[in-house]
């Protein structure tokens, strides 16, 4: 009589078997000499090639259908039997679990498990793992669900750039995060905003406005918010034109000269009013001292262009001004 525990299998692939009740059948070669039985030897298959052919599940060992060539031993096929279950420890998932963990259903009935998924303190990715059922069921003593989970990474901005032209704005921001992330702008005008990830924008008037965004994806929100500057493009100054008032004057007379151009402000005017004397300013006066004709020059700069415009004045003396004396008529001795 051979007892269980003085049978040991030696297996070139280990066999990992789940929970359970199994039996497993191998052939043993009882060898004999000249000289009698000299010991065991577990094979699957004889040394010389006869293959033990009689398999008996029901319980203790057969002999196998095929003598061995020399005759001097049998085939003999046994049987192990036992439960596994207690040397098997199946992987933990922290953030993986189920509830109710057993129970009892009646036949026809069924029941619900609820499996929770936990998140907290993982890092982004995808998580996988089986749900194992076990029941006695015969016909599915074991079910295996697949289960998966996807760890998605918080929104969070880390940096916004943009590129400024004139009233124009281009905006770069620098945002990690699982996708999809929701963008919404607020260019501090009162008037712009965007939902678009880069946005361009253009402000109707130069000044500073202050920008905000705000990011939102499935598992968190984040914001920024920064002072943005426009200037408006430099328009160089054309069209410079003069006049002046009145505009025959004299010697002495006080007259105003006025100075007009076009472009981007401020626009300075200076006056070159061709008798050596200067002034500055759009509005200005100035009186000749002597008679002729001079070259009135008017000079307009603004930061990034000039223009001048000319103009001929003439200064008269100032008129004589004459007399009529009416004398009356005294004729003597006239008689009528």
């Amino acid at each position: 009589v051979v007892e269980p525990e003085d049978v040991v299998l030696s297996l070139n692939t280990p066999v990992v078997l789940p929970a359970g009740t199994w039996w497993l059948v191998y052939q043993a070669a009882l060898e004999y000499g000249l000289y009698g039985q000299y010991g065991w030897s577990a094979h699957s298959e004889a040394t010389w090639g006869s293959i033990g052919e009689q398999i008996n599940p029901g319980g203790g060992f057969g002999m196998g259908t095929d003598w061995w060539e020399n005759s001097y031993g049998y085939d003999w096929m046994f049987r192990l039997e036992g439960t596994t279950g207690g040397g098997i420890v199946y992987p933990d998932y922290p953030w993986l679990s189920e509830y109710p963990v057993s129970g009892t259903i009646p036949p026809g009935e069924c029941t619900v498990v609820d499996v929770n998924f936990d998140a907290t303190g993982m890092a982004p990715g995808d998580y996988f793992a089986d749900l194992l059922i076990l029941s006695n069921d015969p016909d599915e003593p074991e079910i295996t669900l697949p289960t998966a989970m996807t760890v998605l990474e918080a929104v969070e901005i880390v940096d916004v750039t943009y590129d400024i032209t004139d009233l124009t704005v281009t905006f770069t921001p620098t945002v990690n995060g699982s996708e999809p992330i929701a963008y919404l702008w607020d260019f501090g005008d009162g008037v712009g905003t965007s939902t678009e990830t880069n946005p361009v924008y253009t402000y109707a008037v130069e000044g500073c406005y202050t920008v905000t965004l705000d990011v939102v994806n499935e598992c968190g929100a984040d914001g920024w918010n920064g002072e943005v500057c426009v200037v408006s493009a430099c328009d160089p100054v054309h069209d410079a034109a003069l006049t002046w008032m009145p505009l025959m004057p004299i010697v002495s007379e006080t007259v105003t000269f006025t100075g007009t151009a076009v472009g981007s402000e401020p626009i300075s005017y200076a006056w070159d009013f061709g008798d050596g004397m200067t002034a500055t300013g759009m509005v200005v006066t100035h009186a000749y001292a002597m008679s002729g004709t001079f070259t009135v020059t008017l000079m307009a700069d603004n930061e990034c262009g000039h223009d001048e415009a000319q103009g001929l004045i003439t200064i008269t003396e100032e008129p004589v001004e004459h007399y009529m004396i009416y004398l009356p008529v005294v004729q003597k001795d006239y008689l009528p």
